[in-house]
């Protein structure tokens, strides 16, 4: 198709291409024929750079979202912890990791169980409590004696409330 091309370098480095009339009809044939496709090729990739972007921030602004939620309860001086239906800690503050005398990380996503040194019967005494207020829908106020992890025993309010989804899941 471009057999009628020359191509020369004069002697100051410029290039000076050549082209019969209709290597430069077909060249420009080709080019209107490849830039709908090459368009479409950049549209697409712009696309996917602005999706990317879009979630980029909004992974960004979840995650400020989540870091005001964790200041918030930070500065209750009580124990806040929330609890998925299965027993598995979603949520936490600093004052309830410091009672159980964990990091947060090893925490959230875990159970009772897991996380305290306790008999099975206090554990099922836990999990019948957060039962109860979930079917109830209602508030359940308890009283029991924690021990910390210091040895030291308390006799505390505990207060459970049942949370629900748009979907009205507990």
């Amino acid at each position: 198709m471009l057999e009628n091309f020359a191509m020369q370098v004069v002697a100051d480095g410029n290039v000076i291409l050549t082209f019969s009339l209709y290597s430069l009809l077909s060249l420009l044939l080709l080019l209107l024929l490849l830039l709908p496709r090459l368009y479409r090729m950049r549209a697409e990739r712009l696309r996917r750079q602005h999706s990317s972007q879009q979630l980029s921030e909004g992974y960004h602004k979840i995650e400020r979202r989540l870091h005001l939620l964790h200041t918030v309860c930070d500065m209750v001086p009580d124990l806040l912890f929330v609890k998925d239906t299965n027993g598995v800690y979603l949520l936490c503050n600093e004052a309830f990791t410091k009672f159980v005398g964990k990091p947060r990380d090893e925490i959230v996503g875990s159970t009772d169980k897991a996380i305290f040194n306790l008999d099975d019967a206090t554990i099922e005494k836990f999990i019948a409590d957060d039962r109860k207020t979930i079917e109830a829908n209602e508030t359940n106020v308890i009283e029991e004696e924690l021990t910390y992890p210091d040895g030291s025993k308390y006799i505390v309010e505990t207060i459970k409330l049942p949370f629900f989804d748009k979907q009205n899941n507990a």
